[in-house]
């Protein structure tokens, strides 16, 4: 892949708006993002710094990502904008969490999408918006999660994790005819801290 993202220079003050751009494979294609956030650019007048990746929204690191909000903390932008929500953030709080370290940092959070622009009324009133519904929904689940294992409970289900059944006799002969800790715990497939806890006991 051609890299049109320069490297962070954090000495460079021109820098007012960071663009990050996300595609999940590599065949896919930023043109459509990268499109739309060059005509916001050159309507507003801003400097545009790219940061661009192809990683799935499950990746758990996200290089170029992380190099922007080291920009962002140091300083280097007036605004961070994105094309849609999900290609910056891959949950409603991580995209609070952006909005709220844009604030933190004196900058922006503009989703070109959504029509968020924190820079005006309307914009901060709809991430306020799908923040409300996030934490609504978050408490939704948790609740049906609750209740879920409150009803298993009741029905006299085992909760959490399957507890490892140890042939603690055929461990002692075994252990009594020669055999060493470790083949024992092999030959019963058991690890060896689970055994000692079950002799133990």
């Amino acid at each position: 892949m051609d890299d049109i993202t320069p490297v962070l220079n954090l000495e460079d003050r021109q820098v007012r708006a960071a663009a990050y751009l996300r595609v999940s494979t590599e065949d896919q294609d930023p043109d459509l993002q990268r499109r739309a956030i060059a005509a916001w650019a050159e309507t507003c007048g801003a400097d545009v710094e790219w940061f661009e990746e192809k990683v799935s929204a499950a990746a758990k690191v996200r290089p170029r990502y992380e190099q922007m909000l080291v920009g962002l903390r140091g300083g280097l932008y007036a605004a961070v904008v994105c094309w849609r929500f999900d290609r910056a953030a891959r949950s409603a709080t991580e995209l609070l969490a952006l909005a709220a370290e844009c604030d933190r940092h004196e900058a922006k959070f503009i989703s070109l999408t959504e029509g968020v622009d924190t820079t005006t009324v309307s914009g901060e009133l709809l991430l306020t918006i799908h923040g409300a519904f996030a934490r609504a929904e978050r408490r939704i689940l948790s609740e049906r999660v609750k209740a879920g294992m409150a009803s298993a409970k009741a029905r006299g289900k085992h909760l959490g994790r399957k507890q490892t059944v140890v042939r603690v006799e055929e461990a002692r002969k075994l252990l009594a005819a020669g055999s060493s800790f470790r083949k024992v715990a092999r030959a019963l497939k058991v690890g060896r801290a689970t055994l000692t806890r079950a002799l133990e006991a």
